[in-house]
């Protein structure tokens, strides 16, 4: 007896459905800002890429020797001149990308009144990118 031939039809499909696996959209931004372990550690420079209301990715120099889960305190001026100083992060991924680091933070327990002052901001963010806010002056 043969073995009943593998059959396999390949067809384009009807429709085409898009979905992010992410608790919340992101906004793309370019905010420099300042990543340290701790108040008195040393500093490093770096950008905020994007934002969520749970986190953000931020591009830095390779040398600073961050690792996955480690504890960070962020900060930054906002486009809106608010600041936001000493955000409380974990890294949740690095990923090295050419002559930068990508570093994945989901923000942690620490300062609410910086906790806030972003999640405002990436609210607002949201808002203005769905048309449904003015820009910020």
């Amino acid at each position: 007896m043969h073995p009943k031939p593998l059959l396999s039809v390949l067809d384009y499909p009807l429709s085409i459905e898009k979905f992010s696996l992410r608790k919340h959209e992101r906004v793309d931004t370019i905010i420099p800002a300042v990543i340290s372990e701790s108040a008195s550690d040393q500093k490093g420079h770096g950008a905020i890429l994007n934002i969520s209301a749970s986190g953000a990715m931020v591009a830095l120099e390779p040398a600073n020797g961050y690792s996955v889960g480690q504890k960070i305190l962020l900060s930054c001026t906002l486009p809106d001149g608010s600041g936001v100083m000493e955000l409380h992060s974990s890294i949740k991924n690095l990923k090295p990308q050419a002559e930068k680091i990508l570093m994945g933070v989901c923000y942690s327990d620490g300062h609410v009144e910086s906790f806030n002052t972003m999640r405002a901001f990436y609210e607002h963010c949201f808002r203005y990118a769905k048309g449904k806010t003015p820009c910020l002056k």
